[in-house]
């Protein structure tokens, strides 16, 4: 343990025999036996105690256990992850193809075959931006009826009435 040698054990025991005297050093010895089982007891019981507290093999057996448990979580994060990946395409897809027919009704039609010309004024689409007014002329010649813009209360009363498409062609 301390690992001394046999020429420093008799330096030892002969300062001993001089500072305690030779008729106290036996029981000294003695103490000094007892006081020696004692630490190595107590240092084998606080091993035996540290073993059993800090058990690795049962800490080893939980920590796989959870690994394990981790790994099969991450597989099922995983596996959900390109299920939700792969409905989303699904689903864009879907919606691309239903709006694609509602896309094509609503853009202008293809411009008219050379040296044919639309059916009517109403059909042929205006270049600019539309108005209210506009279509509300477009209606009104399309259908042969006088269309007047409707007041909501937000106009005043007194403005003169604009003329319309058809009561200008009266006049």
């Amino acid at each position: 343990m301390f690992d001394l040698s046999f020429w420093e054990l008799a330096v030892i025991l002969i300062v001993a025999v001089i500072i305690v005297g030779p008729e106290r050093l036996p029981s000294l010895a003695y103490k000094a036996g007892q006081w020696v089982t004692k630490v190595r007891r107590f240092v084998a019981n606080a091993k035996a105690e540290m073993e059993s507290e800090f058990n690795t093999g049962e800490l080893r057996k939980l920590l796989n256990t959870q690994e394990e448990e981790m790994q099969k979580l991450r597989q099922l994060v995983e596996q959900t992850r390109q299920d939700v990946v792969q409905e989303h395409s699904l689903l864009v897809k879907a919606m691309d193809e239903n709006l694609r027919p509602l896309e094509e009704a609503a853009e202008p039609s293809a411009k008219p075959a050379p040296g044919t010309e639309p059916a009517s004024k109403a059909q042929a689409l205006p270049t600019g931006p539309r108005t209210i007014e506009d279509d509300m002329r477009a209606l009104s010649e399309e259908l042969g009826e006088t269309f007047q813009r409707p007041n909501f209360g937000g106009e005043s009363e007194a403005r003169a009435p604009q003329p319309t498409p058809s009561t200008a062609k009266n006049a």
